[in-house]
């Protein structure tokens, strides 16, 4: 056998081979506000890093920038996220790209199903039950919505007493539009003669479900200033514990509206120390002591202590008095203003001792009558002591630690209204100490303390009606003035003779400062759809 043999060389040259992409679906549906995730494999021959990117074809149900790919290698994570409150249909591109631009498609379908959303509630301040409250119920889909509202404490307040919307019932019904915020308003009335905090729990539901609350704290209580305590100057005081919270920790205001009547020794209004000026803690009395002729001293242990230079107080006439500290300075003030003081001051606690209103440590016992008790853990600043001096407080003020508005009429209970929960104690008193206050308090205030003439020193305040009041001073001698509304009725109406009838949804105080003042007033009523008839229009004093 004769054979003829041939070689040649055979050179097989390598293929860059395109990734792949392996992935568990090609279509998936969600419900909207939820968020799709799974893995996706991917490959390539040659074990190129690869680059991968996806893009949707709705991006108005999902961005771009809602799709997120993670991982490295082989193993990546692809995560999308549809618009908020979204429905619809989109085609979801996964692409594999190797460095010599060769690619790897892979596409699936996404389907994203509507739901009925949860309407929602903003929230809501705490505050006082006296003024309207506003509040929204915003529902992304919109239809009928029901809300309602129910009362930690029957006691203070009823579920008769609160009317949502103007419609004398605790439930209301509606239709809204959706997204867009339906602004809704709750009043409260209260139960007569009853004071305290009580939480309020409003409810918006959908189909018969509650799908969203919202709870806040309110206070309830007598129009204006209410009532106060009466002090007998002997053995009369308030115990309002030994709380954490009312110690002086370095920074210190204290508050109190005060009818001091005389009494020719020392009057406590505060006190949580032992008497004597070496002992730690801190008080704030008024002496009518020998030379100290109603002067306010601020006792802060240590033998240090801050008292006013010349009297300060009068007696038999409602005052505001307020001391702040911090470090060691101290500034006492009287209806807003500052008094020149001497002594010294040193930051001193004593834990172990109890609050007294009205009493030092069971000695020199306060006579008079005392309201709107404030305490707080901070140093506040002449303009806030001016800002709320007559204005009743929410009791969620930063730095409030204890609020004592005396507006109870039966008791032997005081109710701390800052939420901290230092009820105080009646002690050695009665039902009978338990009395109507005409300290200027209301529920908003303005002010005006800067003047070189009479008529400079001018307040004005507008109720929510469209109303408004102005008062001027016209004589006398003036370091300020402030204008207070009273968004309620005042507890004792005029008579109505020779009248048809009275717009008693709220009312103004004046409180002037300075000697022997007179004022003007000015009220404007345009804007107020009570008034029908101008001629007939009176002002009536309470």
């Amino acid at each position: 056998d004769l054979t003829a043999i041939r070689t040649f060389n055979l050179t097989i040259t390598a293929v860059n081979d395109a990734p792949s992409i392996s992935m568990p679906m090609n279509y998936s549906t969600i419900e909207e506000d939820n968020v799709l995730q799974f893995d996706i494999t991917l490959s390539d021959v040659e074990g190129d890093s690869l680059t991968v990117t996806a893009n949707s074809s709705n991006t108005t149900l999902v961005p771009l920038s809602n799709i997120s790919l993670s991982g490295t290698g082989a193993s990546r994570t692809i995560t999308i996220t549809p618009t908020a409150n979204e429905s619809g249909n989109t085609t979801i591109t996964v692409i594999a790209e190797d460095p010599q631009s060769l690619t790897a498609i892979s596409v699936f379908n996404l389907t994203v199903t509507s739901i009925n959303d949860s309407p929602v509630i903003s929230a809501v301040s705490s505050g006082l039950a006296s003024s309207p409250i506003s509040f929204t119920i915003t529902d992304i889909d919109g239809g009928s919505v029901l809300v309602s509202a129910s009362s930690s404490d029957a006691s203070l307040l009823t579920s008769g007493g609160i009317h949502i919307a103007g419609t004398g019932l605790n439930t209301y019904s509606f239709t809204s539009v959706a997204g867009v915020p339906s602004v809704l308003t709750l009043t409260l009335n209260s139960v007569a003669d009853q004071h305290g905090l009580v939480t309020i729990t409003l409810g918006a539901s959908i189909s018969g479900s509650i799908t969203d609350t919202e709870s806040f704290t309110m206070i309830v209580g007598p129009p204006g200033a209410g009532n106060a305590l009466s002090f007998d100057g002997t053995n009369d005081y308030i115990n309002c514990g030994n709380g954490n919270d009312l110690d002086n920790s370095g920074s210190i205001t204290i508050e109190a509206w005060v009818k001091p009547l005389y009494k020719n020794t020392i009057s406590t209004i505060v006190g949580k120390k032992n008497d004597g000026t070496s002992n730690p803690g801190y008080s704030l009395f008024i002496n009518n002591w020998n030379t100290d002729n109603r002067k306010i001293i601020f006792e802060s242990g240590n033998d240090a202590g801050m008292t006013t230079d010349d009297s300060a107080i009068e007696f038999d006439k409602w005052q505001h008095i307020a001391v702040t500290a911090s470090g060691s300075t101290a500034t006492i003030y009287v209806n807003g203003v500052v008094q020149s003081a001497s002594g010294s001051y040193n930051t001193t606690s004593n834990p172990t001792k109890d609050l007294f209103i009205g009493s030092l440590n069971s000695y020199f016992h306060f006579k008079g009558q005392v309201d709107e008790v404030r305490i707080w853990n901070i140093e506040r600043t002449q303009a806030q002591i001016r800002t709320h001096m007559c204005k009743k407080l929410n009791g969620n003020e930063t730095g409030l630690v204890a609020y004592y508005r005396m507006d109870h009429t039966t008791g032997l209970s005081l109710a701390d209204l800052s939420n901290y929960g230092h009820d105080g104690s009646l002690t050695n008193m009665d039902n009978s100490d338990w009395s109507t206050s005409s300290a200027s308090l209301g529920d908003d205030s303005v002010y005006d303390y800067v003047g070189t003439v009479i008529s400079d020193f001018s307040a004005s305040i507008a109720h929510a009606d469209g109303d408004q009041f102005t008062a001027t001073g016209d004589g006398g001698s003036y370091s300020g003035i402030h204008v207070y509304l009273v968004n309620e009725s005042p507890n004792n109406l005029p008579s109505l003779t020779g009248l048809t009838s009275i717009d008693d949804s709220h009312y103004w105080g004046v409180f002037p400062l300075g000697t022997n003042t007179t004022y003007s007033i000015a009220y404007n009523y345009s804007d107020n759809s009570y008034v029908t008839d101008e001629n007939i229009l009176r002002l009536m004093s309470l």
